[in-house]
């Protein structure tokens, strides 16, 4: 099939294939043989056998290859230049192969661009050659990142066996998730700066130039390093884009199968803004489940940043007193015992403590992840939880610690109210409820659940000499909570000194 694509005979075909397994049976190098019907350089006719040394690879160490699946829309264009800025590897993008191929001049180039002038599909083994050609580069010594191949189950096995050449394997596939109907949302306003493959959007991502009320048009939408005019791929229309997702699921399926059964797939929750999708590409690419703990004095901002951080990683939050107001309210599991201590202000035991965060732990929802408050408190404690985790296999991939003077706290704590049911935290400066007018006064009247609508409440603990108290508890359990961490390496420190949103940041860059 391949050389007749190129005008060799069937007796010619069949006379290089016989000559090819005489050579070897059990090896044959399928990408050499398309190489010499290409007219390329002919190489090695075989395959090394597993085991037998490779004179090409040499002491090289394995190369780090990752693979980018998604739907069109689906982010892999804002994600492949951070992962190729953070792994020193090449972004190779078969459409910009294929166009440099086209324009290069060479015989293969000619036959791909009269491929695409036609606005046939280029053959698979052409695709494949162009590609083994590109990562045999000097800049893909340590590996590359390759979005839009392969894009069937027969290219799957090309690459598969032109990467066993080199003694070298995928990786790491990362497989991008965003349901149908927010791809449309996407699509039709996406613009694109071809030359260098930056992605804009005229709401999610507006260039610098697109200004507020503006029309997007190649006038507005420019781009922000070169200034040049962006475009719109003629594809992206909702018709368009209609066909290409039902094409996309048919042909990906089999190729998520087969690398899922290698246990390399690394799946990517797509559905959030740009700025979030880096965080959760390199939480995606931890070893087990990603696993965030927020610690820090009381007033800090843990309550109010722990939501916000729960969405930007789409993990879910497992608050500790959330927890034990709900067992106690569900009548779960030790909830008398539970509630008792609570309202006699004495602590729980840690086995309880442990067994609730187990139970919730094992949740479906926790499989990719969780971002955990309130627990662990003590280094025994963490000691606790970790062995916890290891039992799957898991570990705390950041112990993120929330500072402030204890002047800031206590102007937190005076100004702070909570919702009793949930405990959704407000406060009135730095995060009114909906229902607090401008320079209004707060009271149970003014101050309303923005959810539910229930009336809010002061906490009883929530005074000068409370916050006195538990701020000396605070301090002497943190120091061996912090040194444990610092010497497992995940402790990070957040100067929590600012505005919600700000703290958020801090901590979304401290990950």
């Amino acid at each position: 099939r391949v050389g007749c694509s190129f005008g060799m005979g069937e007796q010619q075909v069949q006379l290089a294939v016989a000559l090819f397994r005489k050579k070897n049976p059990n090896h044959v190098n399928y990408a050499s043989l398309i190489r010499w019907a290409l007219g390329e350089a002919p190489g090695s006719c075989c395959a090394h056998p597993e085991g037998a040394s490779d004179p090409q690879r040499g002491q090289r160490p394995a190369r780090n290859i990752f693979l980018l699946i998604g739907p069109p829309g689906a982010g892999k264009g804002v994600v492949a230049p951070r992962l190729s800025e953070a792994y020193k590897i090449p972004h190779l993008s078969t459409g910009k192969m294929l166009r440099a191929a086209a324009q290069s001049g060479s015989s293969v180039g000619s036959h791909v661009k009269e491929i695409m002038r036609r606005g046939a599909l280029v053959p698979d083994a052409l695709v494949a050659s162009i590609v083994r050609t590109r990562i045999q580069a000097a800049d893909c010594a340590s590996g590359f990142i390759l979005d839009g191949f392969p894009r069937t189950r027969p290219q799957v096995d090309l690459l598969d066996a032109m990467l066993a050449e080199t003694g070298d394997k995928v990786t790491n596939v990362l497989l991008f998730t965003v349901a149908d109907e927010a791809l449309r949302t996407r699509i039709c306003g996406r613009w694109s700066h071809e030359p260098s493959g930056r992605i804009y959007h005229e709401t999610r991502a507006p260039p610098q130039s697109l200004r507020l009320g503006a029309l997007p048009s190649p006038f507005t939408m420019l781009d922000d390093v070169t200034g040049e005019s962006l475009t719109q791929r003629a594809d992206d229309t909702e018709q368009a884009l209609q066909t290409r997702l039902e094409a996309y699921h048919r042909l990906s399926e089999p190729i998520i199968v087969h690398y899922e059964s290698l246990g390399i797939v690394r799946r990517v929750d797509a559905d959030c803004m740009p700025a979030d999708m880096w965080v959760r590409v390199q939480a995606a690419l931890v070893n087990g489940r990603y696993v965030v703990v927020l610690h820090g004095p009381p007033g800090v901002g843990k309550g109010t940043v722990a939501p916000l951080l729960s969405q930007v990683l789409g993990v879910p939050l497992l608050s500790m007193d959330s927890m034990l107001r709900t067992i106690v309210a569900e009548g779960g599991a030790n909830a008398a015992q539970i509630d008792e201590a609570t309202k006699s202000g004495l602590p729980i035991p840690d086995d309880i403590l442990l067994g609730v965060l187990r139970a919730r732990a094992q949740a479906p929802d926790c499989r990719s992840g969780f971002v955990l408050e309130g627990f662990p408190r003590t280094a025994e404690q963490a000691k606790l939880f970790d062995a916890m985790l290891a039992e799957t296999g898991d570990k705390v991939n950041c112990f993120c610690s929330l500072t402030a003077p204890d002047a800031a706290l206590r102007l937190r704590i005076a100004g702070r109210w909570v919702h009793k049911a949930s405990g959704r935290p407000y406060h009135v400066t730095m995060a009114p409820p909906r229902s607090l007018p401008a320079n209004g006064e707060p009271s149970p009247e003014s101050m309303c659940d923005d959810t539910t609508g229930d009336a809010l409440v002061r906490l009883p603990e929530d005074n000068e000499e409370a916050l006195r108290a538990r701020l000396e508890v605070h301090r002497k359990d943190a120091a061996q909570l912090l040194a444990h961490y610092q010497a497992a390496g995940v402790l990070r420190s957040v100067d929590a000194q600012c505005m919600p949103q700000l703290i958020l940041d801090r901590v979304r860059a401290a990950l």
